[in-house]
C-alpha cells in the first residue's frame, strides 16, 4: 500500500506464459476508482524477474524488495540481492541496494514496515 493509497502489485510468475513477470511491469489498483493503471518505468536497470520476494513500502513511498528465487520447485537460484523502486519519479526507478545482500540469499520470507524501519525475517 502506497502513501497516496494505491495498492502496488510487481514481479512473481505469469503462469498462463510460462515465464516471470518483468520488474517494468508495475500495476497500480486504485481503490477510490476502483481502477487499474500500468505505472511508466524505466527499463534501463532492473532486478531479474523471481517470485518467493519480500516487498515492503517505506513511509516515502518507495518500494523495498530482497531475495526470491528464480524456480518454483527450489532448485533453481535463490538471491541474496535487494532493490528499491522509487515510486515518486516519473518514470519509476529501480536501484540496487548493496547492503541488502548481506543479509544473505533467501527466499519465502517476509517483510513488515514498522515507522521508518524494514523487518525482514524468516526464509528459506
Amino acid at each position: 500500500l502506497l502513501p497516496d493509497g494505491r495498492i502496488i502489485v510487481l514481479g512473481g510468475w505469469h503462469q498462463s506464459q510460462g515465464s516471470f513477470v518483468s520488474f517494468s511491469q508495475v500495476w497500480l489498483f486504485d481503490p477510490s476508482s476502483n481502477s487499474w493503471s500500468m505505472a511508466n518505468v524505466d527499463s534501463s536497470n532492473l532486478p531479474d524477474g523471481r517470485l518467493g520476494f519480500c516487498a515492503a513500502a517505506l513511509p516515502d513511498g518507495r518500494v523495498i524488495i530482497q531475495g526470491g528465487g528464480n524456480s518454483g520447485s527450489g532448485f533453481g537460484d535463490t538471491f541474496s540481492d535487494g532493490w528499491i523502486l522509487d515510486t515518486n519519479q516519473s518514470p519509476m526507478k529501480w536501484e540496487a541496494v548493496q547492503p541488502l545482500s548481506a543479509l544473505g540469499a533467501r527466499r519465502d520470507h517476509f517483510c513488515v514496515t514498522i515507522g521508518s524501519d524494514v523487518l525482514i525475517g524468516f526464509g528459506m
